[in-house]
């Protein structure tokens, strides 16, 4: 097929003369009647042939306009497959006029020709990048021009004008949306200047990583001790606690809370195990869920597939490219999730460990893009519906806990819960407060949930998440 496509081509030309032509004709017939030559190789050839074909029977290579300009940056890939044609094919070519066409591409930038005027736009005199080839310069333009045009951008996000130390930083930092920007001002001001508060209102895993860095432990603690009877914050302070210092925090917010007062109550000792305490209470807000389904949909129970026992669990998550919080694994010795669709956490399914284990290695794949998109890198999927779901951030080693990501059906991924426990805190206390309304659930598991409700409650035991969460805004 591609053989009568290229005859074609080559003799449909008003150059059929053109030696170059003919010289490129009986080339790729003695290739395609070659046996020795593979079917692959004759459709690589082929296809560049067809293309430097395209370009010739125009009698130059010639930029096209796009939107009345010739953009470099829109035929550098044009111009590396056509200098493969010509440098490694050695397919015959106008050396002169591929050469002045290489010189555009190389040293102008964007080119507006029109009839009798030509303006060509000068290259960049410097551009900055980061680590990850985004335009990111501290303090300084990003890119400038010989006429003093610049433009600030930090970590990819463009930027009005550069950071003034002078400024009064808390409402610059709490209005800021972009969190690039936000991380410019954690990343750019001294310590003094930064608030401790900003570590629990932050959204972004990265900005959130670099302002507990700059700040401390000492510092974290010493703003926070007089809300702290418990002594729970230096224990979310060790290597292996992850996201655990933002589930303190919540504890602490709410220590008067029902629940957690029971709990705290119980505890014999003056200084209560953090660990113990969360993982707890992570067990009692699943069991409240189920106790609300025994009352008001009994038939759903059953539905809970039996809990694995850790070594079980242990062995299974080994396939993983990386590890996952604890939290995970008390879950699925809970229940192994959910043998039919039960809407039931927030609105998904509880995945079976077999099924989240296969969905997360797919999952995995896409590490550079989301690597690209500050995203965390790796995400282990709980719930799902209809290609939404709920995840908790994975990482290089085991921590206690970590933050829950909602990944969206366009794969927008936005931090909504700070653990897997603070998660069932809040959706344990909507259910007892019957914002989950029990006589709208039909036998699909789909309920009428309040989710302005179900907003302030997240908020209250997950401060600094994102606000709104998808439906809570509608």
């Amino acid at each position: 097929m591609i053989e009568q496509k290229l005859t074609k081509n080559l003799y449909s030309t008003e150059e059929e003369e053109n030696p170059e032509l003919q010289a490129l004709s009986e080339r790729l017939t003695t290739m395609f009647n070659d046996p020795s030559v593979d079917d692959e190789q004759k459709l690589t050839e082929g296809r560049q042939a067809m293309a430097y074909i395209e370009n010739i029977s125009r009698g130059i290579i010639r930029p096209q306009l796009f939107y009345n300009s010739i953009t470099t940056s829109s035929l550098a890939a044009d111009y590396c497959q056509w200098d493969f044609c010509f440098s490694v094919l050695k397919l015959p070519h106008r050396q002169e006029e591929w050469e002045t066409s290489k010189a555009l591409l190389k040293t102008c930038g964007w080119i507006f020709p029109f009839k009798k005027v030509c303006v060509i736009c000068d290259r960049p005199t410097k551009i900055s990048l980061d680590e990850k080839r985004q335009l990111h310069a501290s303090g300084e333009p990003a890119i400038e021009f010989s006429d003093g045009y610049c433009v600030y951008a930090y970590r990819g996000a463009l930027q009005t004008e550069p950071l003034n130390p002078k400024l009064e930083l808390a409402e610059k930092y709490q209005q800021e949306t972009n969190p690039r920007l936000r991380q410019a001002i954690v990343e750019s001001y001294s310590v003094e200047n930064l608030d401790v508060d900003w570590l629990f209102m932050e959204s972004d895993f990265q900005v959130r990583e670099i302002l507990f860095q700059k700040l401390g432990s000492e510092r974290i603690i010493a703003s926070l001790q007089d809300s702290d009877p418990f002594g729970l914050l230096p224990q979310a302070l060790t290597e292996d606690a992850g996201s655990l210092l933002w589930v303190a925090f919540a504890l602490l917010q709410n220590q008067e809370e029902p629940r957690i007062a029971k709990f705290i109550r119980d505890s014999s000792s003056p200084t209560i195990n953090l660990k113990q305490l969360r993982a707890s209470l992570m067990r009692d807000s699943l069991e409240t869920i189920v106790a609300w389904l025994e009352q008001y949909a009994p038939n759903f129970v059953d539905d809970f597939l039996p809990g694995l026992d850790e070594e079980e669990i242990s062995r299974r998550l080994e396939q993983l490219p990386f590890k996952v919080p604890r939290e995970v694994c008390e879950l699925y010795q809970w229940r192994n999730g959910i043998s039919s669709e039960r809407m039931l956490f927030v609105y998904h399914d509880f995945l079976e460990l077999e099924r989240a284990i296969e969905q997360s290695e797919m999952l995995s794949k896409s590490i550079p893009e989301r690597e690209r998109d500050n995203e965390p890198a790796y995400l282990f999927l709980l719930f799902e519906f209809e290609s939404e779901y709920f995840a908790v951030a994975g990482g290089d080693k085991v921590v206690e806990t970590a933050p829950v990501y909602h990944i969206s059906d366009i794969f927008e991924v936005t931090l909504v819960f700070n653990s897997i426990t603070t998660m069932m805190l809040a959706l344990a206390e909507s259910y007892e407060c019957g914002y989950y309304r029990a006589e709208n659930l039909d036998e699909f598991g789909s309920v009428d949930v309040d989710f302005k409700q179900l907003a302030r409650i997240r908020h209250k035991y997950n401060p600094g998440t994102v606000e709104p969460m998808y439906l809570e805004g509608e």
